[in-house]
């Protein structure tokens, strides 16, 4: 898990957050600290959108549209650098058929109602 200062952004709570995942030797975090809530905001998110890149469009096309929506360099957007309102956003699009997810494609990941 990493740990070191460059996975942190300025302004990031200290308390409560969990580590994240680095690639291998390079210490390249693969997303920012986040709270348990967050944590669970981006499952959610990757369980509906695999199965988008899985079937029917490529991993880079999917992020680039959500970079898009969120107002994000579309070629470093990833889940894991995602805060909790940026989230929010993106699954009350996913809800309402962005990237072609259906409902009840939307339904299956999301038994819980986001505020």
């Amino acid at each position: 898990m990493c740990k070191q200062s460059s996975c942190y952004k300025e302004g990031d709570p200290p308390a409560k957050l969990y580590f994240v995942n680095c690639n291998g030797d390079t210490l390249r975090c693969n997303g920012r600290p986040a709270s348990q809530e967050v944590r669970m905001l981006r499952t959610k998110i990757h369980k509906i959108i695999d199965q988008k890149w899985t079937y029917n469009s490529s991993r880079t096309k999917v992020y680039k549209k959500i970079g898009v929506l969120l107002g994000l360099n579309q070629t470093t957007t990833h889940i894991g650098y995602l805060n909790k309102e940026q989230c929010i956003i993106l699954l009350k699009n996913l809800e309402k058929g962005f990237l072609g997810i259906t409902k009840k494609e939307y339904n299956r990941f999301n038994k819980r109602k986001i505020k």
